[in-house]
């Protein structure tokens, strides 16, 4: 016999399994960095839409996938294991790019994105992720006014108001859990409850109800609490703009009301770069920008913004009425389909079950 005709050495099964194994991790990587992303709702903050604990399949194709700014790091891991190890070393950063999708973002869309500010001492794509429905694309003029929007016209049947309701009851709050109401605050003979406007119309039609109004904080109240957190703009989470949304390629003159405004979208596409004399919070002194240590008086911007809000509209925390706008670069993709629910699994709406749904 020939050294030609000697039978083949067998694989070892090691090696079988590990080469498999490398296989699957590849192809996983490809799906998860190209296609879709899995995450879960953590909050009550985009309900009646998503409600906490549903999963859901984000799609990285709609908008195109973006490439990575930290290289370094373990994949298909978040950022930290437990509160303090991280899986990533910052020591390489490199520019963010999109690749080309099926389409852009459009209003109403509900977007995954890297938080803009939380933490800020991280890498942007390392940031907390979160979900927002977009109500201003770049060179909008986002108003809200009651708690919607009034520069365009959107579905509100499906948002998420507060309402003070007050009920001839002696227990008012079992009265509602009862009905199917949760999250009850209860301040003397009034309830605080979360519902879309035709629950708080088919309220109004029960006998025990004597009436329900929407929890409204009035124009100039609570402004601190809100975007941008400067004198010059008394806004709150009910009232809100008109405030311009910044479009790659545009320029805006750099002042003192500009500056409250953009200051910081400065600094992410600047860095170090740019500089600022003063907070803005002194009286009586203008603030300037220094670009390269040389005073700009306007300012080109180098990419898109969105500014995006909650679908429960009462719920304002990490949406743009506080930290304002989210750069281009940090969006993920679309949130487009809601896999399954481990809470609400059924939608009384539409009279159907939670699962397998696009998500409008």
């Amino acid at each position: 016999m020939s050294s030609s005709d000697k039978p083949a050495k067998p694989s070892h099964p090691f090696k079988q399994l590990v080469i498999q194994a490398a296989i699957a991790f590849v192809i996983a990587w490809a799906l998860h960095f190209f296609v879709f992303e899995l995450t879960s709702m953590r909050s009550s903050a985009m309900e009646p839409t998503l409600s906490k604990e549903d999963f859901l399949l984000v799609s990285k194709l709609h908008y195109g996938p973006r490439t990575p700014a930290t290289w370094l790091k373990i994949p298909l891991t978040e950022p930290f294991v437990g509160d303090s190890i991280p899986t990533f070393l910052p020591w390489f950063q490199a520019p963010i790019f999109r690749l080309p999708g099926f389409g852009n973002i459009e209003r109403g869309d509900v977007i995954y994105f890297n938080h803009p500010r939380k933490p800020e001492n991280l890498p942007a794509d390392m940031r907390v992720k979160f979900l927002g429905r977009c109500i201003g694309l770049p060179g909008d003029s986002v108003r809200i006014e009651r708690l919607q929007t009034a520069h365009y016209q959107e579905d509100t049947t499906q948002r998420l108001y507060q309402y003070w309701v007050l009920i001839d009851h002696e227990k008012p709050v079992d009265w509602l859990i009862e009905r199917g109401f949760q999250n009850i605050s209860q301040l003397k003979d009034f309830c605080l409850i979360n519902c879309t406007p035709a629950q708080a119309a088919a309220l109004m039609k029960h006998t025990a109800v004597l009436s329900v109004q929407k929890a409204v904080t009035p124009r100039g109240e609570d402004t601190e609490n809100t975007f941008p957190f400067h004198r010059f703009f008394e806004w709150n989470k009910a009232f809100l703009g008109p405030l311009w949304v910044p479009r790659k390629g545009a320029t805006i003159a750099v002042n003192d009301s500009t500056l409250a405004l953009y200051d910081w979208l400065l600094e992410y596409e600047q860095g170090d770069a740019i500089t600022f004399s003063g907070t803005g919070y002194e009286l009586g002194q203008e603030r300037k920008a220094l670009l390269a240590g040389k005073p700009i008086n306007q300012y080109t911007f180098r990419q898109n913004y969105y500014f995006v809000l909650n679908d429960n509209r009462g719920y304002a925390e990490d949406d743009s009425r506080r930290f304002g706008f989210v750069p281009e670069s940090m969006v993920i993709g679309k949130a487009w389909l809601l896999l399954l629910s481990s809470n609400n699994i059924y939608d009384s709406s539409t009279s159907g079950m939670r699962f397998f749904k696009i998500i409008r």
